[in-house]
């Protein structure tokens, strides 16, 4: 019985990998995206950490090791999708090699889940590759915070944590937020007067949902 669900199972695999072998193009495609995505990711990071260097600061911090990171995820995303092209252009592969299609498909796999994962991690990441205190704005890597912007920093011991309240346009109220057993969070603490707000301590909750009952 097990050994016929097992033969079953296997057909089901083999036919899968059949029916993708018989429709080959969207390979290519895959391929193709994870390589140019990887590729606009390093380049549009390298852009904008040019630009903050190049930037004027009073004072500045930078996680090289977030930098390295990032950079070193983007190139194996590169890598993957490189590799993918490669073994496409084999014939055996589409053609009889059902082994190697499925290493193939394996490796697009493992290449897209690393690039969500990468984009992720950028998404929430993006206050903590670097920051700098301007003569007007707190400057990220890709996004800024005007000093008329901010509302309140707010030292909160009960979240062990540093947070910068501003608006973002005209209703929207945001905040960035750094653990004050950070670098960056013991950064801000002790340079935050530069941006004209001293560091006040309180409940950063009760604070938060008092602005946004005032919409």
């Amino acid at each position: 019985m097990n050994s016929n669900l097992f033969s079953l199972k296997n057909l089901k695999s083999n036919h899968l990998l059949a029916d993708i072998s018989e429709h080959q193009t969207p390979l290519l495609a895959m391929g193709i995206i994870l390589l140019c995505a990887s590729l606009i990711i390093i380049g549009a990071f390298i852009y904008y950490l040019f630009q903050f260097k190049q930037k004027k600061s009073e004072t500045s911090i930078r996680s090289s090791l977030m930098i390295y990171l990032m950079i070193a995820v983007s190139l194996v995303v590169t890598i993957l999708g490189i590799t993918g092209i490669i073994m496409y252009t084999q014939k055996e592969v589409l053609n009889t090699g059902n082994n190697l299609l499925g290493i193939m498909i394996g490796i697009y796999a493992a290449g897209f889940i690393t690039l969500i994962g990468l984009m992720i991690f950028i998404w929430f990441g993006i206050n903590k590759f670097a920051i700098s205190f301007t003569d007007e704005s707190i400057l990220f890597i890709g996004e800024k915070i005007d000093y008329s912007k901010i509302l309140k920093i707010i030292k909160d011991d009960s979240k062990n944590a540093v947070y910068i309240n501003y608006v973002q346009g005209k209703r929207s109220y945001r905040r960035q937020k750094f653990s004050l057993n950070s670098a960056f969070g013991v950064w801000i603490v002790k340079y935050s007067e530069l941006t004209g707000h001293k560091v006040e301590d309180g409940n950063e909750d009760e604070y938060f949902k008092a602005l946004i009952k005032r919409k």
